[in-house]
């Protein structure tokens, strides 16, 4: 069996961050859902240029994943997914930016660990994507397990975190294999396309951009297995639970409403369903929307603008987008994966 651990990297971004900390309570004093709505749009932090999770196209519309978690919280909150507004931001300026106001909250490929969850003054609100050390091969080369690549060339970026990864994984599984490093995306996308690489190790997401970016795509796969984990989702300051709890309910509402069955092209349907948990789940009976300070029907707002999580992921990462990505860890736990939401009680 694989043998998976959590892991993380504080990076720079602790030491860029820890004198914003202490702003964190005076901007929390403000409740963040107040000046949303006084301001009538929704500030986003996202990557500036990452296909599948955030990226503008020719014409200044955002895309993605991310991009997409931010819809579902402005229809939450305002009651138009449109009403947001992107700050591209980059990994050594994120965390600043949000401390200092200039984002509402953050959604973008930033790891959850202990150091940014309680080091740096942010809070993450769940999980948008399982990320994760994985390995990419040819489809020539009949490998379908990570077991099976013993003796390989191992192509991968100079990354310790990625290389002290893949040395526990070959010692735990008594596999040896070579290490070959190419420092730099042109340098690296040139070695996998030259065909120097027997096999591309790398994060899954990663990986999945490298390969939509290959002249034929679908001459390589993504091997099932990760053998390292890092969880990727939106964070918020701390000291707003309200915030909080609104930004972290939003993203269970996608899961639960895909483990429901409830979609953007049923949801009509579903309104006159007499099952309880569909009626909760869609604010006509129960608690509603009272506890987040929401309207009642902010759920039907944001599958009716946004989808729920699968119909997100498919549409941004997977089957209907140009990424082409299995889900895997990114199901919903009902069918194998690792995605769900607390009961609405």
């Amino acid at each position: 069996m694989i043998r998976m651990r959590h892991f993380g990297r504080a990076g720079r971004l602790i030491a860029a961050a820890m004198f914003m900390t202490l702003l964190t309570v005076a901007h929390a004093s403000a409740f963040t859902l107040d000046q949303v709505r006084l301001r009538d749009e929704l500030l986003c932090g996202v990557a500036s240029d990452l296909p599948g999770f955030s990226k503008a196209d020719s014409e200044g519309t955002w895309h993605g994943i991310n991009v997409d978690i931010c819809r579902a919280v402005a229809a939450a909150v305002l009651g138009d997914s449109s009403k947001v507004r992107f700050v591209p931001l980059n990994q050594n300026d994120a965390i600043t930016s949000l401390l200092s106001g200039e984002a509402d909250l953050l959604s973008m490929n930033l790891g959850w660990n202990l150091s940014y969850d309680t080091s740096v003054g942010i809070h993450f609100c769940g999980v948008t994507f399982y990320d994760g050390l994985g390995f990419m091969v040819p489809v020539k080369s009949e490998i379908g397990s990570a077991l099976e690549l013993g003796n390989s060339s191992i192509c991968h970026e100079p990354v310790e975190s990625v290389e002290a990864g893949l040395d526990k994984f070959f010692a735990s599984h008594n596999l040896s294999y070579r290490k070959v490093e190419f420092a730099g995306e042109l340098a690296f996308r040139s070695a996998v396309q030259s065909a120097q690489c027997e096999v591309i190790s790398g994060n899954l997401s990663r990986l999945a951009i490298l390969r939509m970016g290959l002249p034929q795509p679908e001459s390589y796969q993504i091997l099932p297995e990760t053998i390292l984990r890092r969880p990727l989702g939106p964070a918020v300051r701390q000291g707003d639970d309200g915030w909080f709890n609104v930004v972290r309910w939003v993203l269970f509402i996608l899961k639960i409403a895909e483990d429901e069955g409830l979609t953007s092209a049923n949801l009509e349907i579903m309104k006159s369903s007499t099952d309880t948990d569909i009626r909760r789940l869609l604010g006509l009976e129960g608690i509603k929307g009272t506890g987040l300070g929401l309207s009642d029907d902010w759920v039907i707002r944001v599958i009716s603008q946004v989808g729920n999580y699968g119909e997100i992921f498919e549409r941004t990462l997977g089957r209907n987008s140009p990424i082409k990505m299995e889900r895997h860890l990114n199901e919903i736990w009902s069918r194998g994966g690792l995605h769900y939401g607390p009961a609405i009680d």
